[in-house]
């Protein structure tokens, strides 16, 4: 997948707080914000001719809360959670946000999702999905994080790289300690 000259690039920003900072910081003042009390249980981006289908797209880069413990709260399906073998846990969303975000792109689609770094060892309904998510290689690498790089929490953090394109063709990870000094 490779950038068209002269294309827009348009840009969907979902935000809880619909803070436009970080987009203004990137000159990209215009772009199209939607927010609530939640964009995940109730996705604000369907396609335009059918609003019972989430909009995809090609590229998303994605930091949700750390391991969200109301996340099926007012959930409207979209089945987001099909086709892994288990249903994320009630008390922990990361699994549900990964989920969702790889609903969201397209065919080709990538992503890069920060998430805390027990969703790459957590056993259960976590452990069943991390494993269908490798049997289907959709995960193309993971960069291990230190410990209190983000603010307000002290927990270490990983990016998960997914790629779809050419997915069930993959038969490694590309992974990175990027947790040291």
């Amino acid at each position: 997948m490779t950038a068209v000259p002269n294309e827009p690039i348009i840009l969907f920003a979902v935000n809880t707080k619909c803070s436009v900072e970080p987009l203004v910081l990137h000159n990209l003042a215009t772009a199209e914000i939607k927010g609530g009390y939640s964009t995940f249980s109730d996705p604000q981006y369907l396609k335009e001719d059918d609003d019972t289908t989430l909009r995809q797209v090609d590229f998303i880069v994605a930091n949700p809360p750390f391991s969200t413990k109301n996340w099926t709260y007012g959930l409207k399906e979209y089945g987001r959670f099909d086709g892994y073998g288990d249903r994320p846990p009630q008390k922990n969303g990361d699994f549900a946000w990964m989920l969702h975000i790889i609903k969201s792109l397209k065919r080709k689609g990538k992503a890069a999702v920060i998430l805390p770094h027990g969703v790459l060892f957590r056993a259960n309904a976590e452990g069943t999905i991390r494993q269908s998510l490798i049997d289907k290689g959709l995960i193309k690498g993971i960069i291990g994080l230190p410990a209190t790089l983000f603010y307000g929490t002290g927990i270490p953090a990983c990016i998960i790289v997914i790629d779809k394109e050419n997915a069930d063709e993959r038969d490694g990870i590309f992974m990175i300690d990027a947790s040291r000094d």
